[in-house]
């Protein structure tokens, strides 16, 4: 008999949370000169998605397992 799992986390998909940080920051001059907000977004999506995947690779072991060592 299977038992019902935790469905998986949701990651925030809506970069509006995203833009109000980045401009927070850049208000309180925490920003680097010539930061684009949309590169910055990008790259922390980016990121947000290969710790995801790794972290799900790690679980699950077998192949994604082995390529979830290799992201960086």
């Amino acid at each position: 008999m299977k038992t019902a799992s935790a469905p998986p986390p949701r990651l925030n998909t809506n970069p509006s949370g995203g833009k109000q940080l980045f401009d927070s920051k850049a208000a309180q001059g925490k920003v680097i000169d010539g930061a684009s907000k949309e590169s910055t977004i990008q790259k922390a999506s980016e990121m947000a998605m290969k710790m995801y995947f790794k972290s799900q690779g790690e679980q699950q072991g077998g192949l994604m397992g082995l390529a979830s060592k290799y992201l960086q």
